[in-house]
């Protein structure tokens, strides 16, 4: 959305941006990452990454994507699909990570959950801060028991507040 400022004389956007497309994405612990990472900041919900894929000998983690966003404080949050061969089961967590590398648990985005068939979710939200401490947004998928897991990504939205 567009306002006329009548002190600049300008045309200024207003409302939440989400600068999740001008991010550094990095993609870890994946035995096949998700491939077409852009599609998940593309800005539409309806587009998806190619299926990351990790097969696990006990519970731990699926893939970590890795956000490396402007400073500000933002809403962020994510539309993706999980399942698994079995009856693992998959929880998308947020971290931050400060600037010793050190990773600060924010939330669980969502609980485990089972499914042998593509599922689309959106997790949770939270609001985080990026600043001379915290210099990483991270999302961590996690299964709970050994298996062969399965996840696509249709949005990554990070929306500016601050």
């Amino acid at each position: 959305m567009w306002r006329y400022n009548p002190l600049t004389g300008n045309l200024d956007k207003v409302g939440l941006i989400n600068v999740a497309p001008l991010c550094t994405i990095t993609l870890l612990d994946w035995d096949i990452p998700p491939d077409n990472i852009n599609l998940a900041v593309d800005r539409n919900p309806d587009t998806a990454t190619g299926i990351g894929q990790k097969t696990t000998s006990g519970s731990g983690t699926i893939g970590r994507i890795h956000l490396e966003s402007p400073k500000g404080v933002y809403l962020t949050g994510m539309v993706f699909s999980s399942w698994s061969d079995g009856s693992g089961k998959v929880r998308l967590s947020l971290y931050l990570i400060d600037t010793g590398g050190i990773w600060h648990h924010v939330v669980y985005l969502t609980e485990y959950l089972n499914k042998t068939s593509e599922f689309k979710r959106c997790g949770g939200a939270a609001i985080v801060t990026v600043d001379n401490t915290f210099e990483k947004i991270l999302f961590r998928f996690i299964g709970d028991s050994a298996d062969t897991y399965y996840i696509r990504i249709y949005e990554i939205f990070l929306l500016r507040i601050m």
